[in-house]
């Protein structure tokens, strides 16, 4: 089976296979009307050819009943020439008594013969089976000899032709022999059915196209809807249009939808509320430690107040990026990172882009430039120099930003994207943030359809990966 998968002609027809869901049904119903079509026009070609062979014979029937008319109405010493005048291309008599090897059950056909030469007072006939035979033709109609066997070999120049041998008793008990044959229609296609199965194919193929794409049209809008919602982006209600089956996924998907818009509205509402409301108390201990006489106490409660409030913002932010409603936008990548590169060195720091390359992406901007600020500022802060790379494939792109510092414990890459997580010990002794950076920048690649991770390279350093796929939206 493997090998079979492998071959040319299997790689091939998997190609021109459609994998749309539209383009599979067109295909099928194109086969279906081709085998039927065919079945059809071969069927109505056999029965062209039976009705054929049958009018053939009869026609070969009425020349035999109208020559032994003559022969029992004429003197025996004209039945020669008379024999000689009637013989032809198709049918062919002469006088001789058959013997018993010779002689073969009669068919239906010879029955109804008997029944039409009993009126002049013929009573025996015998089919005769076939035997070599030599015909001489009359000389003034044909030039040639030929020796008729019954052959209906391949080969044989009497191929398209079949022969009956019988042996009719006159009144003067002399048994007049009769070749005949008749012509079959090879299984020719006749152009009209061509055209015919053309035209049919053709027309059905139209309606099929129209009527498979009025009903793939809201599955494709459904799924158009999942991929925006699976990328983080707000997505209205659909229409409940289409077939059942489609209509029953597209009411289900719009419940999914609401159910999860309004979780994420009432989970950022409440937390939301909750950092809002300690800004008051957080000010009111900020007025009262100012009021403090100055020293080592004041100091400590202006620093931890300070920190609650950083935490609050922090959060605050982190909500407002969860919620992010920010439209997408076909923005070039590799010119946002040269405008990063470039701005980190005006403040003196150093970030180096690998990729030259243009790379365009659907995104929302903002997000995505706050996503790549964390993790480059990270990389410098960490590790002094950023290099980072671009990557792209068929269906995701993957930046990856290098720095050279010391890396983190294998055991603790996935801690370090949780909220107010810091790995100062793993890093260095420098005072960092929050420890909410990753964790946002995770939130906005997954919103993405995306991920990050990291990983220390062998060399030395940490390496970011970015990576996002690369899904057609609709507009």
């Amino acid at each position: 089976m493997k090998k079979i998968k492998n071959t040319p002609m299997f790689l091939m027809l998997k190609k021109l296979y459609p994998h749309s869901l539209a383009g599979q049904f067109i295909w099928l119903l194109l086969i279906a009307l081709l085998l039927s079509q065919i079945i059809t026009s071969f069927v109505l070609i056999n029965e062209r050819k039976e009705a054929l062979t049958v009018l053939n014979k009869k026609g070969n029937l009425n020349r035999i009943i109208s020559t032994v008319r003559i022969l029992e109405e004429s003197p025996t010493e004209m039945h020669k020439k008379i024999l000689q005048a009637v013989s032809s291309e198709n049918i062919h008599y002469w006088f001789k008594q058959p013997k018993a090897n010779q002689i073969k059950e009669n068919s239906y056909i010879d029955k109804q013969l008997i029944n039409r030469l009993n009126k002049f007072g013929i009573k025996k006939l015998v089919v005769l089976k076939n035997t070599d035979v030599e015909i001489k033709r009359n000389k003034s109609l044909h030039s040639k000899k030929f020796n008729f066997n019954g052959n209906t070999d391949r080969f044989s120049p009497h191929k398209q032709f079949e022969w009956n041998q019988i042996a009719i008793q006159l009144k003067d008990k002399r048994w007049l022999n009769v070749a005949s044959r008749f012509h079959i229609s090879p299984p020719l296609w006749p152009l009209a059915n061509i055209v015919s199965i053309t035209i049919t194919g053709l027309f059905l193929i139209l309606v099929a196209i129209v009527m498979i794409r009025r009903i793939t049209k809201p599955l494709k809008q459904l799924t158009q809807a999942a991929q925006k919602l699976g990328c983080g982006e707000s997505v209205e209600s659909l229409e409940e249009v289409g077939p059942d089956d489609i209509k029953t996924a597209t009411i289900a998907f719009n419940q999914m939808n609401s159910r999860l818009q309004r979780y994420i509205t009432d989970r950022t509402n409440m937390l939301a509320a909750v950092s809002h409301d300690l800004r008051t108390p957080i000010t009111t201990l900020r007025l009262r430690t100012e009021l403090m006489d100055e020293g080592p106490t004041q100091d400590a409660f202006l620093n931890t107040l300070n920190e609650m409030q950083a935490i609050t913002d922090s959060t605050l932010s982190f909500i407002r990026e969860e919620n992010s409603t920010e439209p997408s936008q076909l923005i070039d990548l590799s010119a946002l990172l040269d405008a990063i590169c470039e701005d980190l060195a005006i403040q003196g720091k150093q970030a180096k882009l690998i990729s030259e390359n243009s790379c365009f992406y659907l995104c929302r901007p903002v997000a995505i430039k706050r996503a790549l600020n964390n993790i480059i500022e990270n990389a410098i802060f960490y590790g002094d120099l950023a290099q980072i790379e671009i990557i792209q494939s068929p269906s995701q792109l993957i930046i990856n930003v290098c720095d050279e510092g010391p890396g983190i414990e294998d055991k603790q890459l996935e801690e370090v994207f949780k909220p107010f997580v810091r790995l100062d010990k793993s890093r260095n002794h420098a005072q960092g943030g929050m420890g909410l950076g990753l964790a946002i920048t995770r939130s906005i690649a997954r919103n993405h359809g995306g991920d990050i991770t990291l990983k220390n390279s062998l060399d030395g350093g940490l390496t970011a990966t970015l990576s996002l796929p690369i899904i057609e939206l609709a507009q």
